[in-house]
């Protein structure tokens, strides 16, 4: 899971090097529905909900079977 979280091949310039990104909207997608933690809800506003159900709703059903 925590491949999704964050991409590991983010080029910065100008040295052509790599870093980390983090992306809140994959990791409130794994708080909110896939982790399911108690009172996570309360801790996201209504518009940060919407965009990552939007983004769930993206993803292949099947990656979390593996």
């Amino acid at each position: 899971m925590e491949k999704s979280l964050t991409r590991f091949d983010r080029q910065v310039p100008p040295d052509g090097g790599r870093a980390l990104r983090f992306d809140q909207v994959a990791f409130a997608v794994f708080d909110l529905y896939l982790l399911a933690r108690p009172g996570a809800e309360a801790e996201y506003a209504d518009a940060e909900k919407e965009v990552a159900k939007a983004y769930l709703e993206t993803l292949d059903p099947t990656i979390w079977s593996r």
